[in-house]
């Protein structure tokens, strides 16, 4: 049994951090999948990079950039992530209605093929 994740992170390694948010973050714990969010990029356990390109759902993860935008107290590091996310939508997505329907698609369950525990980078993909 692993601590849960607090306002702190984790104890522990970042590495530790890193492969239990490989597998999902949030839902399992009492803390809220924000309060989680940030107390890992807040203790330097998790890094921008690491929400959109490592950490899952996707969806956990779209939501948790979107609401840092509009917070004050949200670390720097979730910019960072948001930063990176706007590069990759720019790159992957564009102005294609193909790719942008396919993204929808995969975040409202209409795509059975779709992992729904996938990250952002892979949500993004072709």
């Amino acid at each position: 049994m692993l601590p849960e994740p607090g306002p702190d992170g984790l104890p522990g390694s970042a590495q530790l951090t890193r492969e239990r948010a490989r597998h999902g973050l949030g839902g399992q714990f009492h803390g809220a999948p924000t309060t989680q969010l940030h107390g890992q990029l807040t203790a330097g356990l998790l890094d921008g990079g690491d929400l959109v390109r490592l950490a899952a759902p996707a969806a956990r993860l779209l939501a948790y950039l979107g609401a840092a935008a509009r917070r004050t107290d949200a670390p720097p590091q979730a910019a960072e992530g948001r930063t990176l996310l706007a590069d990759l939508v720019r790159a992957q997505l564009g102005t294609d209605p193909t790719a942008w329907r396919r993204v929808a698609e995969r975040l409202t369950g209409l795509d059975p093929e779709w992992n729904p525990n996938s990250t952002v980078e892979t949500l993004l993909a072709a």
